[in-house]
């Protein structure tokens, strides 16, 4: 769960430093302003949300998790 928390807080700060707020995530992932703060405060994030997501704010998690673990 560790992981995940992580993940989360991380998520968190790079939508904070590109000035994207729940409500502009909202459309992105098909879910009303509460769900998404459901969502965050709850850590339950599907992968295709975590996409969604990450494509929105132009962040590259595959990329970096590579990057990370070349003997995969």
């Amino acid at each position: 769960m560790a992981q995940t928390t992580f993940l989360m807080e991380v998520l968190k700060s790079a939508l904070k430093a590109r000035g994207v707020t729940y409500a502009q995530v909202a459309p992105a992932l098909g879910l009303s302003h509460a769900s998404v703060k459901r969502v965050f405060a709850s850590g339950d994030l599907s992968l295709s949300r975590l996409e969604a997501v990450c494509t929105l704010i132009g962040l590259e998690i595959l990329r970096r998790i590579l990057r990370s673990a070349p003997e995969l």
